[in-house]
């Protein structure tokens, strides 16, 4: 997994842009499940944990767009467990 990768799809969803946010969150998802086929049962779930940690982080920032990017990709967060059931 790339921490570069992450970075940019973490950054789209910061834009101001509406469609660029919901395009990253879509991107994001795509990655998950890219990751989730690539990487162990453990590093899935540490990858996950910090994929976790990094929208926390947004979602507690004063930029509404920050917090809006967090919005587009909760659904995409909570089917992060699916991925993982789906794929190990």
């Amino acid at each position: 997994m790339s921490n570069a990768i992450l970075k940019d799809h973490l950054q789209g969803l910061r834009s101001k842009n509406e469609a660029s946010r919901i395009a990253a969150a879509v991107k994001l998802k795509n990655y998950v499940e890219k990751t989730s086929r690539e990487q162990s049962k453990e590093n899935f779930a540490m990858f996950v944990e910090d994929v976790n940690v990094k929208l926390a982080e947004l979602i507690n920032t004063r930029d509404i767009n920050d917090r809006m990017g967090v919005i587009s990709a909760i659904g995409i967060s909570n089917s992060f467990s699916n991925i993982y059931r789906k794929t190990h």
